[in-house]
């Protein structure tokens, strides 16, 4: 006699919900992804290739990143890519783990 016991009445609110609107949904996991991320990210240090690249791309200009680029085994798009994020974020490696 192994039945299934009914679902709640909250369970069957929160399915209904979620299917009324699939975009809430999809943004809720991506939150909670975010923020585990950061959370792993604020208690690690970065490894040896991350201190590379983040050598490489701190440089003042694009030019000398792309330049610095070209002795890594990664793509330059990767360090100037990196090299804006640095900008915009006052250099914070803490944020280049979220990467």
């Amino acid at each position: 006699m192994s039945e299934n016991p009914a679902p709640s009445n909250r369970q069957h609110r929160l399915e209904d919900h979620f299917q009324a609107y699939p975009s809430l949904a999809t943004a809720s996991v991506l939150l909670l992804g975010f923020l585990l991320r950061l959370w792993k990210a604020s208690g690690t240090f970065l490894n040896l290739d991350e201190a590379m690249h983040f050598l490489a791309a701190h440089k003042p200009s694009m030019a000398e990143a792309y330049r610095a680029s070209l002795n890594l085994a990664h793509p330059p798009l990767l360090i100037l890519l990196l090299n804006l994020w640095r900008r915009r974020d006052c250099g914070h490696d803490f944020l280049l783990d979220i990467l």
